[in-house]
């Protein structure tokens, strides 16, 4: 008898066990297919994404209406969390092929219209745009008062929550000082000219800048100049000068002999007639005067401009052959003049081993080995972000590629 009890014991604890077993199993399962249905629920039903790069996160928005924001790892974040509104205009450009203002609306990154925040007075108010920023956006409000014997013009300059930062006028002293009131009535666009300068267009015989405003200072600078690290190059026929974002002039007529001249950035500016790169104080910091450095008349003046560190150099030779390599900002040949090299190197830095050159090649820097980017990431506006490129592919499916691996992958997204 106790042998059967002992029997009966042992069989019902392992019928136990197995029943826990089973359910453990069950729920394990269970926990796996809610976690797949998690990341499938966005996958393959994303519409398009927007990197917002000043929180480091992306906006995914789905074919149905709506949107969730993630970040590089695929982990679903709250939009309390960001910490700008990422505001855009109504596509248009800045002006039309006759400079004249178009009405505009403004959105949040949600879509949501925002323009009744900023304007008060429709019948003398427009919005000119946003100027998006690289730490901010900031919003330019034109407004018209006219009277019967006079006009005048004020460019308002609100932050994206709408709050008053600064004013300026058609009739404040520096512009009659200027000669330029006149053009005020002329005004039809913007473009963000780095650091915090905004630049004000106009039309008169050609679209030109009429002066440049530092939105954090309200200091009135010089127009159609690129600005970095606070400098900018003023680079016209009778006027060659060094200024700051404070409008001040830093060096003053520099020598015809330096000819046209590049933008400055990452502390340097390009001399297309000494073929020289100076830094600020015009010390003289990389000389490729030896080399037949190829200039294009349509170059612009982002030609021979360092980027993260680097830039890539054109020269050709007494036989009319081209020769394409890259330099680093110490003058060292990263990639040294090749004719095997099909056009000049558009360089942006992946990480500290690998450059992209002209958007779908790559470039190790330590075993000098080429590889072309899949074309199935080129072909769908990847951006670039950490050393990895993210993109929207043909199945609807966020993805990232790996450069390091050369593999693509669809991001897992949880949350």
């Amino acid at each position: 008898m106790k042998k059967v009890l002992r029997l009966f014991l042992v069989l019902s604890l392992f019928f136990c066990y197995g029943c826990a077993n089973n359910e453990i199993t069950s729920n394990n399962e269970e926990k796996q297919s809610n976690d797949e249905m998690e990341t499938e629920n966005y996958q393959g039903r994303i519409k398009d994404f927007k990197y917002l790069k000043r929180d480091n996160l992306f906006l995914l928005d789905l074919e149905d209406g709506e949107n969730i924001i993630i970040d590089s790892e695929g982990n679903i974040h709250n939009r309390e969390e960001l910490t700008s509104r990422y505001l855009d205009e109504e596509h248009s450009s800045g002006y039309t092929g006759i400079c004249k203002l178009e009405t505009r609306e403004i959105y949040d990154v949600f879509g949501n219209s925002a323009q009744d925040e900023f304007i008060s007075d429709y019948d003398h108010e427009a919005i000119l745009g946003v100027c998006q920023m690289d730490d901010q956006d900031v919003v330019l409000i034109l407004e018209k008062n006219d009277t019967p014997k006079s006009s005048q013009t004020i460019i308002k300059i609100y932050d994206e929550n709408a709050n008053f930062l600064r004013e300026v006028k058609s009739t404040d002293s520096i512009f009659k000082k200027k000669g330029i009131e006149e053009y005020f009535k002329n005004i039809c666009g913007f473009h963000y000219s780095g650091d915090d300068i905004c630049s004000i267009v106009y039309k008169m015989a050609n679209i030109e800048g009429l002066f440049g405003i530092n939105v954090k200072t309200g200091e009135i600078v010089e127009p159609d100049v690129k600005f970095s690290d606070g400098y900018g190059i003023v680079d016209r026929i009778n006027d060659k000068r060094i200024v700051d974002v404070h409008g001040k002039t830093i060096k003053d007529s520099l020598d015809r002999n330096y000819g046209e001249l590049s933008n400055y950035h990452n502390g340097f500016f390009f001399s297309r007639t000494t073929k020289k790169f100076y830094d600020i104080n015009l010390n003289v910091k990389i000389d490729l005067s030896e080399y037949n450095v190829s200039l294009w008349s349509n170059d612009d003046k982002e030609s021979y401009v360092f980027n993260d560190g680097y830039c890539g150099i054109e020269v050709r030779n007494d036989n009319d052959t081209k020769f394409f390599g890259v330099i680093n900002d110490k003058g060292k040949w990263i990639i040294e003049l090749t004719d095997t090299l099909t056009s000049r190197p558009i360089v942006e830095k992946i990480n500290d081993k690998m450059l992209e050159l002209g958007g779908n090649q790559i470039y190790n820097m330590e075993t000098k080995e080429y590889r072309e980017i899949p074309y199935e990431v080129t072909r769908n506006r990847p951006v670039l972000i950490n050393g990895q490129y993210y993109f929207l592919n043909e199945q609807k499916e966020f993805c990232l590629y790996n450069p390091n691996n050369n593999e693509i992958q669809s991001l897992k997204i949880v949350g």
